[in-house]
């Protein structure tokens, strides 16, 4: 009996350790340093809240933003979502520009070719080149096309 009190207050007491623990943060030239131990030199104590983790709601926030999908989901951020929505669309934009930008790149090019670590040019193949454009060609339907 002694033993389960001795096990269980050791437990307690840990538990109440890692809830009280501080974090510091310091600058250093250029470096910025965090540790749960006091630095030698002055520090700043930061105040962390930590959150429980809540694995369906971020799989929740982060699925597709089609009804079908979305229906029998429980956002409990609706805000939080459109948020996300609006932000999966912008990346959606900036990554389907980037591949029509490569496309057109490489419908343009008289010669493609890959840079080497010492500086010279591997020129492609016809093969590797059409497997280029045919990649490229699968991004941009992939990103230009969708609308999720």
């Amino acid at each position: 009996m002694i033993m389960a009190r001795l096990f269980l207050l050791s437990i307690l007491s840990l538990a109440a350790a890692a809830a009280g623990a501080d974090i510091y943060k310091w600058v250093d030239g250029d470096n910025v340093h965090y540790s749960d131990k006091p630095p030698a030199v002055a520090a700043e104590k930061i105040d962390i809240e930590s959150q429980r983790t809540d694995p369906e709601r971020i799989a929740s926030l982060n699925a597709p933003a089609d009804d079908a999908a979305t229906a029998g989901m429980v956002v409990a951020d609706e805000a939080e979502r459109e948020r996300l929505e609006a932000e999966r669309e912008a990346k959606r934009r900036s990554n389907c520009d980037i591949a029509k930008r490569s496309m057109a790149s490489l419908m343009s090019a008289t010669r493609i070719y890959e840079p080497m670590p010492d500086g010279e040019r591997r020129y492609l193949s016809e093969d590797e080149v059409e497997q280029r454009k045919s990649t490229a060609q699968a991004d941009v339907d992939k990103w230009c096309n969708s609308t999720s």
